[in-house]
Order: C-alpha cells, then sequence, then structure tokens
C-alpha cells in the first residue's frame, strides 16, 4: 500500500509507466514470498552482529534488485534517488522482523504455539 501512495499520490516513482494500470499491482505481490525467505533464514539464535550483517545483506540484495528494475525499465524514478531506498530497506527490514516477532508473542499468550 506504501508503494501505491508513494506512485499514485506522490509521484516519486512508479512501475512500467505513469498512472493506474494492472503491471503495477505485480511488484505488491513480489512482497510476502520476499518477507517469508527473509524471516525463515533469520539468524535469531545468533549474535546481534550476525542479525546486522544479515540485514545489511538484503539491503544490499534490495538495491540491487531495484537497480536491475530500474535498468530493464519495470521501475521508473522521477522525484526519488536510490540511495533514499539504501536508508528505508534497513527499516522496512526491521518493520518485518518486529511485526514477525510481535505476532509470534501475541499466538504464545493466547496459548497457541
Amino acid at each position: 500500500m506504501s508503494n501505491l501512495a508513494l506512485d499514485l499520490k506522490l509521484n516519486l516513482f512508479g512501475y512500467i509507466a505513469p498512472g493506474n494500470q494492472w503491471s503495477g499491482f505485480l511488484p505488491i505481490f513480489l512482497y510476502p514470498p520476499v518477507n517469508a525467505i527473509f524471516l525463515n533464514y533469520y539468524p535469531f539464535e545468533k549474535s546481534k552482529f550476525h542479525q546486522l550483517l544479515y540485514i545489511l545483506g538484503w539491503t544490499a540484495f534490495c538495491l540491487m534488485y531495484e537497480v536491475a528494475a530500474l535498468r530493464s525499465g519495470f521501475f521508473y524514478y522521477t522525484k526519488w534517488k536510490l540511495w533514499y531506498s539504501a536508508l528505508c530497506y534497513p527499516f522496512l527490514l526491521l518493520m518485518v522482523l518486529g511485526n514477525y516477532k510481535l505476532t509470534e508473542r501475541l499466538h504464545r499468550q493466547a496459548g497457541k504455539i
């Protein structure tokens, strides 16, 4: 949803061509499986240093994917810069992790785990 707001409302970036289009929804379907892979291999039992390296590695992967999408023409910038993404990705990944931990804790409290 944030991508839709940043694309259609604020015109910072977009997919394929400006405006509303069905193909612009394709990236939205990529996020859940990528988040699942991120969480599945997250080094919960390792040191904070290893966890930091893991998040930085995923940030690098996300940036490389974004550059590939830019070069292929699937993604374009209007007012956005790549370094904005570099600053955002670690926080977004930490939000995914925080959401997972909160959900796990709530399930445990409810006696479901």
